[in-house]
């Protein structure tokens, strides 16, 4: 008799589990979409809900801690050049989430002049999200220096009250850059 008690309740338990790991599931895959929506509309006081108290970014083995307010001088910056961000893909991979995005901003047009594309992964704990990892970055690596590297030296020359621009990863520094990019196509335009 104990032994069909014992049963019944790890039958159940395990059947509970399960149906609550797949509803877990696409409430993951839920918040990564609401998280590249708010991205959309620079709305920073939705996203701190989705992350945790930290975040962890990386890209091609160089990884970035952020605390709250280091994420939030990120996102400030990265919301100057007005990015879109379009999900083509998102799976549920494990414990992750593996998602393809392409992006394109003021920023990435300038230096691209097409949208990126990105595989990224998303690991998520206790409904937050705590790294994303971009396994692929498409972009036409030529182009993007040829440009990036005319833009410096042109600013360089002709404002240095700009230069260094390129590095200030501040919504100041933000600023300065769309400033750059606006001068360089204007003198282009000549």
């Amino acid at each position: 008799m104990n032994l069909k008690k014992y049963l019944v309740v790890t039958l159940s338990s395990i059947s509970l589990f399960s149906c609550s790991n797949l509803k877990n599931k696409g409430n993951d895959i839920e918040l990564v979409q609401k998280y590249y929506n708010e991205l959309n509309n620079s709305n920073y006081s939705k996203i701190s809900q989705l992350v945790g108290d930290s975040i962890t970014l990386s890209e091609g083995g160089y990884y970035m801690n952020f605390s709250e307010n280091d994420y939030y001088r990120f996102f400030q910056w990265d919301s100057v050049f007005s990015p879109t961000y379009k999900v083509l893909e998102i799976n549920q991979k494990n414990n992750t989430i593996e998602v393809t995005i392409s992006k394109l901003c003021d920023r990435i047009q300038f230096l691209n002049e097409k949208p990126t594309t990105a595989k990224e992964i998303f690991e998520i704990r206790e409904h937050q999200i705590t790294t994303i990892t971009t396994t692929e970055l498409n972009f036409d690596y030529k182009l993007w220096d040829l440009k990036k590297n005319k833009i410096i030296s042109w600013i360089k020359l002709n404002h240095p009250e700009l230069d260094g621009f390129i590095y200030d990863q501040t919504k100041n520094g933000a600023q300065k850059y769309l400033k750059a990019i606006a001068l360089y196509n204007k003198f282009n335009k000549l």
